[in-house]
């Protein structure tokens, strides 16, 4: 017999992460095809696999073929960003090798975003817990993967800044225990480097790397940091933290602050693929309900919380998952949008393709669900997270107009690209 399921009993689930934009501007030769347009396809997976080479050139002290042997697989970033191991002892996937991965790239998307069209590129960046102590690392194997260009055309990137945005979430601060990663037990716990033990080593890289370019091209002197550059502080959400020639100036890890369920209606937009399965099958458009979309959000925030959180996160999962079956979804316009990429590991070109569109949800039905419907705009959900698949934000429908949260006031969502 199943318990009765309350709504009071699904906790917040208590993430905290960091969420920045890169910005960059192509060297594209006259007459080519811009990276920005519609026409080069999803970057989620070059960019990708361009950060993974050079955040490993950037790191690697050993220089083995392969992580696994080495002495320094449990306090090296690249394992930790872009290869994560199951860490010995763990009670979550105990039959498999890997983790999701504490870090998330979203190309940003022309049809949402904010693309200005004068050849910059916005790439996000999100860091989950720990992770943003590696930021120091992050921005560094970014600029190098923007130099060496690319897709198979090695389109060159120049790195123009890198913002924090803000918007959505927490207050965080010294006192905020839920926003405090530097707890070090735990870090050992969950098999990660401790919070901080990197960031000193990244941020050292980082500045050295930079005043070596800077004797190069007689532009030692320019030390100012990217606040430096932009005296009007916050600009559409995003606050510059970086500029290539100056300090970085990284921000706090928070959690996600949901605003209360707004009273009648939400719209879920899929802005990249969903690929969620059913019965080892993909869900696709005549399949779609409530519960697929629920289904990969759950699990993914649950692991994410377990295992880059201090605060796992711990409810009736089949219940939820019953009432998420249960809860019809209305204004649906949804489709399969394809997408193939190719895979160097595997020598062979992949299909990604997943669901994209829009669907609605009643408002009187959105408690129980609205706290992991709230931070799975900064997590996404289903399979391919870590190259910006399975995105989505949410909207308000009715009386309260677009981009207005519950009583007209505005709706503090994450900030666009």
């Amino acid at each position: 017999m199943n318990t009765p399921f309350d709504a009071a009993d699904v906790p917040r689930p208590m993430l905290p992460l960091a969420r920045y934009r890169v910005r960059f501007r192509e060297r594209v030769p006259q007459g080519a095809c811009s990276l920005a347009s519609p026409q080069a396809g999803y970057l989620g997976s070059a960019w990708r696999g361009a950060f993974g080479h050079a955040l490993r050139k950037a790191v690697c002290v050993t220089r083995l073929p392969a992580c696994d042997p080495c002495v320094l697989l449990r306090s090296c970033p690249y394992p930790f960003l872009f290869e994560s191991r199951t860490p010995p002892g763990a009670k979550k996937l105990t039959r498999y090798p890997h983790t999701p991965g504490p870090c998330v790239l979203e190309p940003a998307d022309p049809r949402f975003d904010t693309c200005p069209g004068d050849g910059t590129l916005n790439l996000g960046v999100t860091l989950f817990g720990s992770a943003n102590d590696h930021l120091p690392y992050v921005v560094h194997a970014l600029e190098q993967a923007g130099r060496q260009g690319l897709t198979g055309r090695r389109v060159a990137l120049d790195m123009l800044d890198v913002q924090a945005g803000s918007r959505g979430l927490g207050a965080g601060g010294a006192g905020d225990e839920a926003g405090d990663m530097s707890d070090a037990r735990g870090d050992r716990r969950r098999g990660r480097p401790p919070a901080g033990a990197a960031d000193g080593r990244g941020t050292a890289l980082l500045h050295a790397r930079r005043m070596d370019e800077a004797e190069r091209t007689g532009e030692a002197g320019n030390t100012g940091g990217a606040g430096d550059a932009d005296d009007a502080g916050e600009r559409d959400g995003w606050t510059p933290i970086f500029e290539p020639g100056g300090g970085l100036s990284p921000v706090p890890a928070r959690p996600p602050a949901p605003p209360p369920a707004p009273p009648r209606t939400v719209r879920v937009r899929l802005l990249t693929p969903l690929r969620v399965k059913r019965r080892e099958h993909f869900v696709g458009v005549p399949d779609f309900d409530f519960r697929a979309l629920m289904g990969g959000l759950l699990r993914r925030i649950s692991l994410l919380t377990y295992f880059f959180g201090e605060t796992p996160l711990e409810t009736d999962f089949a219940g939820l998952l019953r009432h998420a079956e249960s809860t019809p979804i209305a204004g649906r316009a949804l489709h399969w949008r394809e997408w193939t990429r190719y895979s160097s590991r595997q020598n062979e070109k992949l299909q990604m393709g997943g669901l994209v569109g829009s669907f609605e949800l009643a408002g009187t039905d959105l408690d129980r669900f609205w706290p992991l419907l709230w931070l799975g705009q900064w997590t996404h959900a289903g399979k391919g997270c870590s190259m910006g698949l399975g995105r989505y934000v949410l909207e308000p429908v009715g009386s309260e107009g677009a981009g207005s949260g519950p009583n007209g006031r505005t709706w503090p969502a994450p900030s666009r690209l």
